[in-house]
């Protein structure tokens, strides 16, 4: 029979995989920072058998790892974080059918003209995308919406 710190060993490895199993029906994350932590006082029990350490090192570490987690999930997401092209203004030579072809960052791109704006040639701001064609609006509002 094994000693009692490798029977411990066994038992945090065996918590371990069940909460990646846990894991596995919520895909949090929190259950894999935790099963991180009872492998890591797994690895503490085949040290010492004293139960202080190995639950002390599970809960610091199940504490930072939860805490980073918790943060990481507060940032917002890239597309909340606002496009850098938005607001950036192109010049545009003519208007075909509500259509045009601008030159922005060294490339040609499609572009077309924001719902209500009137086709005007001249300076215009980006002010959103559809897929890979720039949703223009005429820098000078006055007097170009229809």
């Amino acid at each position: 029979m094994p000693e009692g710190g490798a029977m411990a060993g066994i038992y945090w490895l065996a918590l371990a995989v069940a909460l990646l199993v846990a894991e596995l029906a919520t895909g949090t994350f929190f259950c894999v920072a935790l099963a991180a932590s009872a492998a890591a006082a797994a690895a503490v029990a085949c040290f010492t058998q004293d139960l202080l350490w190995q639950v002390g090192c599970a809960a610091l570490l199940a504490i930072l790892f939860c805490s980073f987690l918790a943060l990481w999930k507060k940032r917002p997401p890239i597309a909340a974080q606002g496009n850098p092209d938005i607001g950036r203004s192109v010049r545009v030579d003519r208007w075909e059918s509500g259509r045009a072809t601008v030159r922005y960052r060294g490339a040609d791109w499609d572009a077309v003209l924001k719902e209500g704006c009137a086709p005007v040639p001249g300076i215009c701001v980006i002010a959103g995308f559809d897929s890979n064609t720039l949703i223009l609006e005429p820098l000078d509002k006055g007097g170009t919406h229809a």
